[in-house]
C-alpha cells in the first residue's frame, strides 16, 4: 500500500529541530479531503490526486503511487475544500476561510492561481464545489451575522452569478452538484437542513425545489444510485440518512451505527485486512470446513452440516497469498473492536460503487482501522465487506473512491495517504 506523510513547512520543521514541537505549527498537517481526476492523460499513471492540510497547503501527488509532485500555497488561512475540474482536469480548485476561491493550472509553471474569487466582505468559505460542465463553481459560507450564503460564479468570466442568502442558518458544510445535470446542487449545513437547488434560477425562493430536515447537523452529503436521484447524508451524530431527491422522502435511516449488535450485522462475513480494494475470493479449507471471502452479493460459503465456521486457533489467522499481496482473513468477531466489524467510533463518508451498483459506508476506529459496509437499503441493515488495517495510525477524516479504477484513497489525522 502507498503512503505518503503530509507534512509541515519547512519553517515549521525548522522550528521543532529548535526545540518547537509544542507548536501547533510544527505538527504533522492532518489531512481534511482529497480529490482525484475524473479523467487524465494516457501514460500519467491514473493521473493526479490533491490533498489539504491543516496548514493551509494542498498537495498534488500521482495517484497510482503517491509520489507527491507539486505543493500550493497561497491561502492565508485553513483550506477548506478542493475540486478537479471535469472538463480539463489540469485545473483544481481550493476554497479557504480567507474568502477566497483559487483555480490554478497545474500545467503552469509559477503555481500562481490564474483566477481568484471572492463572494461578500467577510464571506469565509467551508465547502466548494463545480458542476459537471465546468460552468459554475459554488462555496458555501461560515455563518457570519446576519446571513449564511451560497455563492455561485461563472468560471468562464470570474463573475458572480447568484447570491442564495436565506436557505441556510449555519455554517454550510457541503455543496454537491448533480454528477450529470448540471444546473442541480444540494447544499448540506450545520442547521441540518439539505437544500435542493435548480442554480439556472437566480430568484433563491424560485430556485429551492425542496428542503431535507435531518434533525442533525450535516457532514458528509453526496448523490448516488444509477440515476443519482438519492442523496446519502452522514451527520456529526454518526448516523447515516438515505433521502429520495426528487419526492423529499427519508428512504433510510441508520442509528446507532457505533455500537452495532449481532442481530445488525451479518454475523458469518469474513474479516479481510487487504492492500487494496480489488475484487478477490479468498478460499482456505481446513479438513471439512471452508471459510470463503465472496465479493458483490454472493454469499459467504457455508460448512457441511450444523458444523461452525472454522475459528481461528490461538492467534493464528488462515493466510493465503494472492499475487504478491497477502490477505488474511479472521472469522467475524462483532464484539471484538480491534479487528472485528462491530463497534466503531466513528463514520467517515460513503461512496457508490457503480460495479455493484450499490452505496458503501466506511467507518473507522480511531487506531487507524477502516471498516467498509455495503448498505442495505430494503433490509434497513448493513453488511460488512472489508476491515482495512495496516495503514493509518490515527482517525481517518476523508477517502476518495476512483470508481474506474476501483481503488480507495483515505487520508487522515496522522498526516497520512493510504
Amino acid at each position: 500500500m502507498p503512503k505518503y506523510k503530509f507534512r509541515p513547512g519547512k519553517k515549521a520543521r525548522q522550528q521543532e529541530r529548535d526545540g518547537g514541537a509544542g507548536d501547533p505549527s510544527t505538527a504533522t498537517a492532518y489531512i481534511f479531503d482529497i480529490d482525484r481526476q475524473a479523467s487524465f492523460d494516457q501514460g500519467t499513471e491514473d493521473g493526479l490526486l490533491a490533498a489539504m492540510g491543516s496548514n493551509n497547503s494542498v498537495h498534488v501527488y500521482q495517484a497510482g503511487t503517491l509520489a507527491l509532485q507539486q505543493k500550493l500555497t497561497g491561502h492565508c488561512d485553513v483550506v477548506t475544500g478542493l475540486r478537479f475540474a471535469h472538463t480539463n482536469p489540469s485545473i483544481l480548485y481550493s476554497s479557504s476561510l480567507d474568502g477566497t476561491v483559487r483555480c490554478c493550472d497545474l500545467r503552469a509553471d509559477n503555481k500562481m492561481p490564474v483566477q481568484t474569487l471572492e463572494g461578500d466582505m467577510g464571506d469565509k468559505f467551508m465547502s466548494i464545489d463545480v458542476n459537471c460542465d465546468d460552468t459554475v463553481i459554488c462555496a458555501g459560507s461560515k455563518k457570519q451575522m446576519p446571513d449564511t450564503t451560497l455563492v455561485l460564479w461563472d468560471t468562464r468570466t470570474g463573475g458572480l452569478l447568484h447570491l442564495y442568502p436565506d436557505s441556510h442558518s449555519d455554517d454550510i458544510t457541503q455543496v454537491k452538484f448533480h454528477p450529470r445535470l448540471p444546473y442541480r446542487m444540494a447544499s448540506g449545513s450545520m442547521d441540518g437542513l439539505i437544500s435542493i437547488f435548480d442554480t439556472s434560477l437566480s430568484d433563491e425562493d424560485i430556485a429551492v425545489e425542496n428542503v431535507l430536515n435531518t434533525g442533525s447537523s450535516v457532514s458528509r452529503l453526496g448523490w448516488y444510485g444509477p440515476d443519482s436521484d438519492k442523496l446519502y447524508c452522514v451527520t456529526h451524530m454518526e448516523t447515516l440518512q438515505l433521502w429520495d431527491a426528487d419526492e423529499a422522502d427519508q428512504i433510510g435511516n441508520f442509528e446507532g451505527i457505533k455500537h452495532n449488535s449481532g442481530k445488525e450485522l451479518d454475523q458469518h462475513a469474513p474479516v479481510a485486512s487487504i492492500k487494496n480494494m480489488e475484487d478477490k475470493a479468498v478460499t482456505t479449507e481446513t479438513e471439512d470446513k471452508t471459510v470463503a471471502k465472496e465479493t458483490g452479493d454472493e454469499a459467504v460459503a457455508k460448512e457441511t452440516g450444523d458444523e461452525a465456521v472454522a475459528k481461528e486457533t490461538g492467534d493464528e489467522a488462515v493466510a493465503k497469498e494472492t499475487g504478491d499481496e497477502a490477505v488474511t482473513t479472521e472469522t467475524d468477531d462483532i464484539d471484538r473492536k480491534s479487528s472485528g466489524l462491530g463497534d466503531v467510533d466513528y463514520l467517515v463518508d460513503c461512496f457508490w460503487d457503480s460495479q455493484q451498483q450499490k452505496l458503501m459506508l466506511a467507518a473507522g476506529l480511531h487506531s487507524g482501522r477502516l471498516n467498509v459496509y455495503k448498505v442495505k437499503t430494503k433490509k434497513n441493515r448493513l453488511k460488512p465487506l472489508y476491515s482495512l488495517g495496516d495503514g493509518h495510525l490515527s482517525t481517518i477524516r476523508c477517502l476518495h473512491w476512483q470508481d474506474k479504477t476501483q481503488s480507495l484513497v483515505t487520508g487522515g489525522e496522522d498526516g497520512l495517504l493510504c
